[in-house]
Formats: structure tokens, sequence, C-alpha cells
């Protein structure tokens, strides 16, 4: 749950209001949106926003990034640097998350000692990768110990949703959305949804909780002056803008709405829905107003 706050400052006197924004499951609105897989994938940090709906290839290296990224080894992905290969220097950008991709079998290089980094990433190797990621890389666990298995795991499991591509075919940036996105969903061989090895929260669908993971990464709140984007750290008019969970524009953010925004993904949400609140401080005083206390929360006031 959304916790907003809404203040309406005027000289001398101030009322105030709180609101609950919707869970997930009471923002079909938003779910709706073409964009929010992408979102998901960006706010979980696996890939940037921009590359979730690119349609240029992605390479062995780039996808070793990703792999890390969304893996429990995430926050340990640049503590060794190693030349694995002979083509993977310590000086490659991705030579950490190859070594860990390669250390995890997520990812193998080729018999005569090349990892082939800047080759693009073909479905087969990217469907065996996240096979093992969800704990199927033991026997114990019915290790696919070929790529036809590791197909046939992938493809019983729904991993392949929304990625039309043979094994033999490259991924682009838009197919590895796809690929993550499916994969934070998937149910481990423990059958545990794999987002909550990540720590993050599912919903009453048994799939990540985009409402919680995006409240837990959107700026603190501010409340907006005579223009909305006084405060944003990036153009409105690149924004993509709900206003009380539902689909909105720039133009119909009034004055006094609380705003939250996420400047990786240039998201803006508002509010304007209210109910009386509890002011407990403004300051530096209630006819200089910068910030206003309501209910235990400090919000910001926009120019």
């Amino acid at each position: 749950v959304l916790s907003i706050g809404l203040v309406n400052v005027t000289p001398g006197a101030v009322s105030a209001a709180t609101m609950s924004g919707a869970s997930s499951q009471e923002s079909g609105s938003y779910l709706k949106s073409s964009d929010y897989k992408k979102e998901i994938v960006a706010l979980a940090d696996i890939m940037s926003y921009g590359t979730g709906s690119s349609t240029k290839k992605v390479t062995r290296g780039q996808f070793s990034k990703m792999l890390t990224n969304a893996s429990t080894f995430k926050n340990q992905k640049n503590t060794k640097k190693s030349s694995v290969y002979k083509d993977v220097t310590k000086k490659n950008t991705y030579a950490s998350y190859i070594n860990l991709s390669v250390t995890n079998k997520w990812m193998t290089g080729y018999s005569n000692g090349t990892f082939k980094p800047n080759d693009n990433i073909k479905l087969k190797d990217a469907a065996k990768a996240v096979i093992y990621l969800l704990g199927y890389g033991t026997k114990e666990n019915g290790s696919p110990e070929s790529v036809s298995g590791a197909l046939a795991k992938f493809y019983e499991l729904d991993l392949d949703k929304n990625i039309k591509k043979t094994k033999e075919q490259t991924l682009t940036g838009k197919d590895c959305m796809n690929l993550f996105y499916n994969l934070l969903n998937a149910k481990t061989s423990t059958s545990q949804i794999y987002c909550e090895t990540l720590d993050y929260s599912v919903n009453s669908d048994s799939e990540i909780d985009f409402m919680k993971l995006l409240e837990d990464n959107l700026s603190s709140s501010y409340i907006t002056g005579d223009k909305v984007s006084t405060k944003l750290p990036f153009k409105i008019s690149s924004a993509t803008v709900y206003r009380n969970e539902t689909p909105s524009t720039a133009k119909k953010i009034k004055s006094y709405d609380i705003v939250y925004y996420n400047k990786d993904i240039k998201l803006v949400w508002a509010y304007s829905n209210q109910v009386t609140g509890k002011v407990e401080a403004i300051s530096p005083n209630d006819r200089n107003p910068e910030t206003v206390t309501i209910d235990g929360e400090t919000f910001t006031l926009g120019n």
C-alpha cells in the first residue's frame, strides 16, 4: 500500500489530507500498460529501461551482466575481475559477470578456450542459463544435461512467453526483457516464486508485486506548485504520467497534488484523493512553508 499525503497551503492557514494508494490488485489500469513488464525488469535492476524495448541484439557479455543482476549474486558482481577465457581480458567490461556466470554454470565457453563475448546470445543458451538460475542445475533437481533437455524445461515453465524465436536465433533487448520478466514469475525447483529468492514481494496472483516494487523505488513525495516539473530531474514531456493510478498527462496534474517519480524509468505518479489529516509541523513557518509534516510523514512543497 502506498501511503501518500496532500496539503493545501494558503497564507496564515494550512489544511491537510492523506490517502492510501491502491494495492497491485486494484491498479488494473496501470497494469494494462504495455510498459509495465519493462518497468518491472528495470526497477529490479536487471536491465535498463531503454534496453527493455530495444530491437538491438544482446551480446553474450551483456547477457552475463543481466544474469548476474537477476541472481542472488547481484551485490557481488564487481568483487572479482579475472581472465577466464583468452578472449576475455581483465579489462573487459563484462569480465566479472562472465566469470560469475561460468562459475555458476549459467553459461559456458567454447572448446577452443574462447567465450565470444561480442557474439549475440542465442535462445538455447539463454534458456539453459535461466533454467540453472531456477535451481534445475543439479542431478537431484533433474539437471538438463543437454540443450534439448534445457529447452524442454524452458518451454514447460512457459519461460518463452512473448519470445518468438527458435533455439538458434539470437535475442534482442525486448526478448531479454520478456525472458527476465517470465523468470521473475517462474517457480524454482523448490516451488518458490523466483522473485521471492531476490527478496521481492508477490501479489495474490503469485506474481511479482509491481506496486510494492514501485513503492520501494519511488522518490520521496513532494507537493506541486504552479509547475509540476519544478522538482523533476527529467523533462515531464518524456515521462509516463499517471494521476490517481489512471493514465494521464502533465497538464492534468493540479496544484497541490502529491507527486512521486522514478528517474530511471521516467515515471510520474500523482495523487489528488484526500481525507482530513493532522498537520504536525510546518517549516520554516506557516506563511512561507517549505515542508509540511502530516501524520508523521514530511512533504516538500513545490514552487
